[in-house]
């Protein structure tokens, strides 16, 4: 059963006229092309007036309903019994038997009507009109003069929307329900031909698909060369001028893809119509007739930068803050300034520090998330000031102003975690943000532990540049993560030795923090890959906190490291051949195709097959060289067992391999062997020492289903 909403968007209302192109709020992680042009509030929600509606009835209801309960009011109409609350009860009837009517019409479009369903939808509509104006209480007078609005607008009397209005409800003390009311009211003049007037009041309330719908016929150039010919100061203008630089933005944004960008229900604008746009601009300054030259100069200013102008971007930026315009033009003003200079690599540092303090104030004083100071500013940060600081060679100031972003994020996100939660809501883990943030799985985890140290000293050092120390004051320098993670990369370039003064500083408190802390605690690098499997390293079922009492990183430098003092002391000797299986194994378990891969990393894959950078060991090459050092041995056992895990080791498969399903379970399929493989080499000599060992072999070489079919299909290509 669809849900039923209890405010109805003018979108919805238009489907007298026709059904609006759909319009979709894309999230632009990360790309971050967010729009610059922000003249008009733009609603994130389609609901527009949902979150004021809600607060109302948790406060009616005293916290019992946080919001109208629209699948089923029965709990709601004892509530208000209980309490003897008549007056509600009765509004509540009048309400849902509306929201039913359109709940029908928004969900059952397909399903036509006849004549007899028609009387009697305007007959219940008509009875609650009636109803509504001859309430003469004052307690629910805005909620009865909302439903008289709303019960004209299904009805189509546009009229008697106006009148009622403007003879009566646009006295009424300011809250929501007036507000939904001015809504229609902007509606019924839209169908009056009063179009200015309704943008007028879509552009205070913030109403952007209203707005969208409603100039529907005006978003090009043509369109807005009309408009401010016959009116050089209407409202309108304001929502196409940005409607028309943030398409452009979008065009260029989108590579031209104009089935793309259509997707999204913006235009695609070719670059000589952008280029008329900033023609016409100048003669509507020069004319003197608006009242916002700054908002014309604006764009003209975001239109050059678009089309990497940059000096005629910087000219019309400047020009543009000299001129008249609104409080909150004369700010977006500001922000498409701060873009412009912040791509260039001769604007001084000084002032880009007090253009970002400004910004980050007012991203502070916004009460909507994800508004026009916000988004300016991660446009700004990663699309402009960041790659320009990389121009300028300075790498680590580059990417600690994409820290300083990230701890941005921080603040403003609730749902930001510095730590997993493995108990929430709806039984899914949420992760500790940190080590998915695209600061570090773009930037900071590329780097090689040198430069990742470098970087960690870059950030807590003190700097003769207040815009540098600004900079690295807002980085994140958690001394555990670093450690960790310098660590860490140290352990994936085979520095055991160095890592261990980073990992030892590590707090066990913070292990537990990690995303890799399940793993850390359940996998043991000591066992064998090739014959114990320690769970599916995607199965998190059961996962709960752990507590540590020792790093396990510091124990596998620690044992790697003696087992290599002992090796180069007993190399070419039996007790060497066991430290050097020891050795194979734990490298083996530490590389990304072993179940401790987080000894090296803090991801894993299935699709993995090589290393991640150059700068780190291939983990797997070392366990094959043990490994191999130990084929000769003169213990059997350690023979065997390394002659089977050098067959295991997936390097370049002997075969392809296709999993299939029968009445037993899963069992793998082989076809299309491939002798010049290094595995099937592998499986080679293990099949002939099996041949000439048949009576004595161990049970996992005689019983391995791999070399069973191994053997099959070598008899299938030799004969």
């Amino acid at each position: 059963m669809p849900k039923k909403t209890h405010c109805i968007p003018l979108l919805f209302i238009l489907w007298v006229v026709s059904i609006p192109d759909a319009f979709c709020c894309i999230d632009e992680y990360p790309t971050h092309n967010y729009y610059m042009i922000s003249y008009v509030d733009r609603s994130s929600d389609t609901d527009l007036f949902g979150q004021a509606i809600n607060e109302y009835w948790e406060r009616y209801t005293k916290g019992h309903y946080s919001e109208y309960p629209t699948y089923d009011i029965s709990g709601l109409k004892a509530y208000l019994e209980a309490n003897e609350d008549t007056e509600m009860l009765e509004y509540v009837n009048h309400l849902n038997n509306y929201l039913d009517i359109c709940s029908d019409i928004r969900y059952n479009g397909w399903d036509y009507p006849d004549k007899e369903d028609l009387y009697k939808r305007d007959s219940v509509l008509n009875a609650m009109k009636t109803e509504s104006e001859q309430y003469k209480g004052v307690h629910l007078r805005s909620q009865y003069s909302l439903l008289y609005a709303r019960c004209n607008m299904l009805l189509g009397n546009w009229r008697a929307i106006k009148t009622h209005w403007e003879n009566e409800s646009r006295h009424h003390p300011q809250n929501v329900f007036r507000d939904m009311e001015e809504n229609i009211y902007a509606g019924a003049l839209y169908h009056l031909g009063e179009r200015d007037a309704a943008t007028e009041i879509y552009v205070r309330q913030g109403d952007e698909q209203s707005i969208r719908w409603s100039l529907r016929k005006h978003r090009n150039l043509a369109g807005i060369k009309s408009i401010y010919q016959h009116h050089p100061n209407s409202h309108s203008l304001y929502y196409l001028v940005q409607d028309f630089v943030n398409n452009v933005q979008e065009t260029i944004d989108d590579e031209q893809d104009e089935e793309k960008i259509q997707w999204y229900g913006m235009r695609f604008i070719s670059l000589a119509e952008s280029q008329s746009f900033c023609l016409f601009a100048d003669s509507v300054i020069a004319e003197g007739k608006t009242e916002s030259p700054c908002m014309w100069a604006t764009a003209q200013a975001m239109l050059y930068y678009l089309s990497n102008n940059l000096e005629k971007a910087k000219e019309c930026a400047d020009r543009a803050m000299t001129l008249d315009g609104n409080e909150r033009i004369k700010a977006n003003c500001r922000c498409v300034r701060l873009l412009i200079y912040s791509s260039s690599t001769s604007t001084a540092n000084s002032w880009l520090l007090k253009e970002l303090k400004w910004l980050e104030e007012m991203i502070d004083s916004e009460t909507r998330d994800g508004y026009c100071y916000s988004n300016a500013y991660d446009r700004i940060i990663c699309k402009s000031l960041s790659p320009m600081l990389r121009k300028k060679r300075q790498n680590a100031l580059s990417t600690a102003v994409l820290g300083m972003y990230t701890e941005y994020k921080v603040r403003h996100t609730p749902r930001h975690e510095r730590h997993p939660n493995y108990t929430t809501e709806y039984g899914e883990p949420t992760w500790n943000s940190d080590y998915s943030s695209e600061y570090m799985l773009e930037h900071i985890y590329p780097l090689s532990a040198d430069a990742c140290r470098d970087y960690y000293d870059y950030i807590r050092d003190s700097h003769s540049d207040p815009f540098v120390n600004y900079i690295c004051s807002q980085t994140y320098k958690n001394s555990d993560f670093f450690n960790d993670l310098i660590g860490t990369k140290l352990i994936a370039e085979a520095r055991f030795s160095e890592a261990l003064p980073y990992l030892e500083k590590v707090s066990l408190a913070y292990l537990g923090k990690m995303n890799v802390s399940y793993y850390m605690y359940h996998r043991d690098f000591t066992k064998e890959r090739w014959f114990v499997r320690q769970g599916n390293k995607d199965d998190l079922e059961g996962i709960g906190l752990v507590s540590f009492k020792s790093n396990p990183k510091v124990t596998f430098c620690r044992r790697i490291l003696e087992l290599q003092h002992a090796y180069s002391t007993h190399q070419n000797s039996e007790k060497g051949d066991a430290i050097a299986y020891q050795l194979g194994t734990m490298y083996y378990q530490a590389s990304y195709k072993g179940e401790c891969w987080w000894l090296t990393s803090y991801k894993n894959s299935i699709y993995t097959n090589t290393p991640e950078y150059n700068w780190e060991n291939d983990f797997v090459s070392s366990a094959k060289v043990y490994l191999k050092a130990c084929c000769d041995s003169e213990n059997n056992e350690i023979k065997e067992k390394s002659l089977y895990a050098l067959a295991y080791i997936p390097t370049s498969p002997w075969a392809e391999s296709d999993t299939e399903y029968d009445d037993e379970g899963e069992y793998t399929r082989y076809a299309n062997p491939d002798p010049m493989s290094e595995q099937y080499s592998q499986l080679e000599i293990l099949n002939r020492y099996y041949e000439s060992h048949k009576e004595t072999s161990p049970d996992y070489i005689s019983h391995c289903d791999v070399l069973r079919q191994f053997r099959k299909l070598k008899w299938l290509l030799e004969y």
